[in-house]
Protein backbone atom coordinates (compact mmCIF):
# COMPACT_ATOMS: atom_id res chain seq x y z
CA UNK A 1 0.00 0.00 0.00
CA UNK A 2 1.19 3.52 -0.64
CA UNK A 3 1.27 5.78 2.43
CA UNK A 4 1.16 9.61 2.34
CA UNK A 5 3.40 11.02 -0.37
CA UNK A 6 5.69 8.01 -0.59
CA UNK A 7 6.26 6.66 -4.07
CA UNK A 8 7.24 3.23 -2.79
CA UNK A 9 5.10 0.52 -1.28
CA UNK A 10 5.44 0.02 2.47
CA UNK A 11 4.13 -2.40 5.08
CA UNK A 12 1.32 -0.72 7.01
CA UNK A 13 -1.21 -1.63 9.70
CA UNK A 14 -4.32 0.18 10.94
CA UNK A 15 -3.37 2.75 13.58
CA UNK A 16 -5.65 0.88 16.02
CA UNK A 17 -3.28 -2.12 15.83
CA UNK A 18 -0.52 -0.14 17.57
CA UNK A 19 0.01 -0.30 21.31
CA UNK A 20 2.62 1.36 23.50
CA UNK A 21 4.44 0.26 26.62
CA UNK A 22 5.25 2.45 29.64
CA UNK A 23 8.85 2.74 28.39
CA UNK A 24 7.62 4.36 25.16
CA UNK A 25 8.24 1.45 22.79
CA UNK A 26 5.54 0.62 20.27
CA UNK A 27 4.33 -2.88 19.41
CA UNK A 28 1.71 -4.84 17.50
CA UNK A 29 0.22 -8.14 18.61
CA UNK A 30 0.49 -10.78 15.91
CA UNK A 31 -1.69 -13.88 15.60
CA UNK A 32 -0.24 -17.14 14.23
CA UNK A 33 -2.16 -19.66 12.18
CA UNK A 34 -2.62 -21.64 15.44
CA UNK A 35 -4.15 -18.56 17.11
CA UNK A 36 -1.11 -17.96 19.32
CA UNK A 37 -0.41 -14.29 19.98
CA UNK A 38 2.93 -12.54 20.28
CA UNK A 39 3.87 -8.92 20.90
CA UNK A 40 6.35 -7.62 18.33
CA UNK A 41 8.17 -4.33 18.99
CA UNK A 42 8.03 -2.16 15.86
CA UNK A 43 9.38 1.09 14.53
CA UNK A 44 6.76 3.26 12.88
CA UNK A 45 7.05 5.57 9.90
CA UNK A 46 4.57 7.71 8.00
CA UNK A 47 0.91 7.87 9.01
CA UNK A 48 -1.96 8.55 6.59
CA UNK A 49 -5.64 7.75 6.36
CA UNK A 50 -5.76 5.66 9.53
CA UNK A 51 -2.77 3.51 8.49
CA UNK A 52 0.78 3.61 9.85
CA UNK A 53 3.94 2.40 8.17
CA UNK A 54 5.77 -0.41 10.00
CA UNK A 55 9.52 -0.74 9.61
CA UNK A 56 10.32 -4.13 11.08
CA UNK A 57 12.05 -7.13 9.53
CA UNK A 58 10.05 -9.59 11.68
CA UNK A 59 6.75 -8.64 10.07
CA UNK A 60 5.70 -9.37 6.51
CA UNK A 61 2.67 -8.82 4.33
CA UNK A 62 -0.14 -11.16 5.33
CA UNK A 63 0.77 -11.46 9.03
CA UNK A 64 -2.40 -11.07 11.08
CA UNK A 65 -2.42 -8.41 13.81
CA UNK A 66 -4.88 -7.65 16.60
CA UNK A 67 -6.85 -4.47 15.88
CA UNK A 68 -8.58 -2.41 18.58
CA UNK A 69 -8.80 -5.08 21.27
CA UNK A 70 -11.05 -4.21 24.20
CA UNK A 71 -11.09 -5.81 27.60
CA UNK A 72 -14.13 -5.97 29.83
CA UNK A 73 -13.86 -4.26 33.22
Amino acid sequence: MQVAASATKVLAVPVTALYSRPDGTTFVTTVSEHDKTADVTVTTGQIAGGWVEIRDPELAEGVRVVVGEQTAG
